[in-house]
């Protein structure tokens, strides 16, 4: 009888086991989904808005938390005419990565977020140009809705405007006196965030 329950142990411990790493099997990450898109708009009526809208066929992003702290994200389009990146201090950045994260600018200038964005005349292999808006000229913020800190997944938004800038069309910038404003706008979900 003894050797009966000590067999039924057995089977019952090995059980346990095998169920118990069949939850801790890993599961695969989900897709990331991103968007962004951009509405170009000149001040002078006479010259039509150019929007451009893209998705994760055609942009590339990135998220990572460098050792510094840093939160940095990146969103790319591939032979497009968009780059944006967003930066966010550590010390800015709650426990869960999760809030609401303001664009630094003139107008909020402790705004702990900042951006930098770059409008591509040129986006070829060997044919690089752009026009480059740095930090200061950007009204918006970035918003961070979850944080999977298990698999290292960020989802949320981010939004920003440029309002009354030189046209980057221009081939000496403000020589053409033409203003435009640029508004930008995105998500992420499930977007891995490296830590390098």
């Amino acid at each position: 009888m003894k050797l009966f329950h000590c067999f039924l142990l057995v089977l019952v411990v090995l059980y346990s086991a095998a169920c118990s790493s069949k939850n801790d099997d890993p599961q695969p990450d989900p897709t990331p989904a991103i968007s962004l898109k951009r509405v170009l708009r000149y001040l002078a009526a006479s010259h039509p808005e150019q929007v451009q809208a893209y998705s994760q066929r055609t942009l590339h992003s990135s998220a990572s938390l460098h050792r510094d702290g840093k939160l940095f994200i990146d969103f790319l389009a591939f032979e497009g005419k968009d780059h944006v990146d967003i930066t966010v201090p550590r010390a800015s950045l709650t426990a869960d990565l999760r809030g609401t994260y303001t664009l630094r600018s003139q107008t909020a200038p402790q705004g702990p977020a900042e951006a930098t964005y770059r409008y591509y005349l040129s986006n070829a292999p060997g044919s690089l140009h752009y026009r480059s808006y740095p930090v200061g000229f950007m009204q918006g913020q970035l918003t961070i809705t979850a944080y999977d800190a298990q698999r290292q997944l960020l989802s949320g938004t981010y939004s920003i405007t440029l309002p009354n800038v030189a046209d980057p069309h221009d081939p000496i910038v403000g020589s053409n006196g033409l203003r435009c404003s640029f508004e930008l706008e995105g998500s992420f979900d499930n977007l891995k965030l490296s830590k390098p």
